[in-house]
């Protein structure tokens, strides 16, 4: 019995282990589009925020957060 609760173990281990490991099928992508207006967010200086991850400010004066590619983080504080 015991060697049985260890087999399953494993197999159930090994699951979840392939499972974390392949791709959904959901993506960023998907998501409603939403389109912001300058109105939206403002700024009285932007030159004072703080950018991480995939974050730029591009030569336009906007923020982009992050490209439109999976696998994307980015923030401004």
């Amino acid at each position: 019995m015991n060697r049985m609760y260890k087999k399953s173990a494993a197999l159930l281990i090994m699951l979840c282990m392939i499972l974390t490991v392949v791709p959904s099928n959901v993506s960023a992508m998907d998501a409603p589009k939403q389109d912001l207006t300058e109105s939206d967010i403002q700024f009285d200086d932007s030159s004072e925020l703080v950018m991480y991850g995939d974050a730029e400010r591009l030569s336009d004066g906007t923020i982009q957060l992050t490209d439109l590619d999976i696998w994307q983080s980015g923030s401004a504080w």
